[in-house]
């Protein structure tokens, strides 16, 4: 599998990233605004193990400003892109 592959397989679960959901995401290196659109997936037929917890954590989007999910998720799959961010987590995660 590709980069592309990856990522592709990610828009059409989660929806391809623009402005609105993403801002600054039109501006970042690697972003090509002929990606293919796709729309977001119902996470509970995505994922049905997951429980309602679970899919509130990954429904970042329904909570306004998602530009931090997608930077964190993002970020952690292709940590060659964003060299600058990291993560750092609180003491309850450790």
């Amino acid at each position: 599998d590709s980069e592309i592959d990856q990522l592709f397989r990610i828009f059409r679960t989660l929806g391809t990233p623009d402005e609105a959901a993403w801002p600054g995401v039109s501006a970042l290196p690697d972003y090509k605004a002929t990606f293919p659109r796709w729309a977001r997936q119902d996470l509970a037929k995505v994922l049905p193990p997951l429980d309602d917890e679970g899919r509130k954590l990954l429904a970042v989007r329904g909570h306004g400003d998602t530009s931090g999910f997608f930077m964190i998720f993002f970020s952690l799959i292709f940590p060659d892109f964003f060299p600058d961010f990291s993560l750092i987590f609180p003491d309850f995660f450790l």
